[in-house]
């Protein structure tokens, strides 16, 4: 990271998967995935395998996600944090509308994002994103916390 001598991810893009809980051989080459709002879908194959296709959500990479797990692990959800492709921003991705926010400090990259809802949160997005800051510029203080309002 001191001599920025790493090759940032490239191509990466979020994306969604459904996959199907129950297979319905009669469907055979027929959409699998029942789930309302959403573009994936699956098909039964010939040697018995599922296919399933994914619905694109963004051009925006984005790893080491994270949702609101404590009110909506196992849910629909609407939001998710990670980090782009480079690590030099943290991104909120928004599969309803299919868009995507980012944020980043000039020189710094950013770790793996933390979800924390405010105490009494009206809604899924509301709360705070913790962010370690990591600086390999000597002239720079090498880490800092971030805190991210998660709702912009």
């Amino acid at each position: 990271m001191k001599k920025e001598e790493y090759a940032p991810a490239q191509g990466i893009e979020l994306m969604r998967y459904v996959l199907p809980l129950t297979v319905d051989e009669k469907a055979g080459i027929h959409n699998l995935v029942k789930l309302p709002n959403t573009e994936c879908s699956a098909r039964l194959e010939d040697d018995g395998s599922v296919f399933c296709i994914p619905e694109k959500i963004s051009d925006a990479g984005l790893e080491l996600p994270q949702i609101n797990y404590a009110s909506y692990n196992g849910k629909p959800y609407q939001y998710t944090y990670g980090v782009n492709g480079d690590v030099s921003e943290i991104v909120k991705a928004d599969f309803k509308n299919k868009s995507y926010k980012a944020w980043g400090m000039e020189g710094y990259f950013v770790s793996e994002p933390i979800f924390v809802a405010a105490p009494s949160a009206g809604s899924e997005d509301d709360g705070v994103v913790l962010t370690a800051l990591l600086s390999g510029d000597p002239s720079k203080k090498p880490h800092s916390l971030g805190i991210l309002d998660a709702r912009d």
